[in-house]
């Protein structure tokens, strides 16, 4: 039996197997981004330390002192980055598979409790939930459909 939550609570971890999945894959995303991000952001610094010795500056010129320091506060604002961006990632992944678990949870119990009860009643989604389309097409089922009893073979 599961624990029902006072009224205007929510529970955000409706399917937790689907959800974790689900904001893992986001914030790998965001890994993926900002990984190219950063080999970009080295490509950059690599032609211009290229382009310096090209031009003929010594080793010890201070040109390559500013490019290792600014490249220094580049790799620190890109590690922030990614920090945030996990997280918003991960806030956006458990709000958007809060709106796929939760219709798939609701229409498993509601299809529970119809088959223990044999009572047909309207499905309905919350507001703002993924699926939105759900609902109208299997109350119209129900309208267009006998229901059986259990146990009656006589309408096959």
């Amino acid at each position: 039996m599961e624990k029902k939550l006072s009224p205007g609570r929510k529970r955000l971890l409706i399917n937790p197997g689907f959800q974790f999945r689900f904001m893992v894959w986001m914030s790998a995303l965001a890994l993926g981004v900002i990984a190219v991000m950063h080999l970009a952001h080295q490509w950059f610094f690599f032609q211009l330390r290229e382009q310096a010795r090209v031009a003929g500056l010594q080793a010890d010129h201070v040109f390559y002192r500013f490019i290792e320091s600014r490249q220094t506060e580049l790799d620190a604002i890109t590690v922030l980055s990614f920090v945030a961006v996990v997280a918003v990632c991960s806030v956006v992944g458990l709000v958007l598979s809060h709106k796929i678990a939760g219709p798939m949870y609701r229409l498993r119990v509601h299809l529970e409790e119809f088959a223990s009860t044999r009572t047909p009643r309207p499905l309905k989604f919350r507001d703002g939930d993924f699926f939105s389309e759900i609902p109208d097409a299997y109350n119209l089922q129900f309208k267009q459909e006998v229901v059986v009893p259990p146990g009656d073979v006589s309408a096959g």
